[in-house]
């Protein structure tokens, strides 16, 4: 794995690890995404959309073996991590954990 890869994954891992910190009632935050408009995958999100037409974040999880660089979940089933924009829910709305 290259440097700048593992210090993106390691990026969302702790902004992932600090809204887990925030969470008051001790439960697992669910992380969700959507797909960036630049990635190769990005027809695929044309399925998963609100009724406005706008991305619907989708539910995914990072495998512990996040060696290989992928989100598992959504439309395809595995993307790389790099394709994904990452969103946790609060008070029903999804909040964007990464730029």
């Amino acid at each position: 794995m290259g440097q700048r890869h593992r210090a993106y994954l390691d990026a969302v891992e702790n902004e992932f690890d600090g809204c887990n910190k925030i969470n008051k009632e001790n439960k697992v935050t669910q992380l969700y995404a959507t797909i960036k408009k630049t990635s190769r995958y990005a027809a695929q999100q044309s399925y998963h959309l609100d009724e406005k037409g706008k991305p619907l974040p989708f539910e995914v999880e990072i495998p512990e073996n996040a060696n290989e660089l992928r989100a598992l979940g959504g439309i395809g089933g595995n993307y790389d991590i790099k394709d994904l924009n990452y969103f946790i829910k609060h008070n029903d709305k999804f909040v964007k954990i990464h730029r």
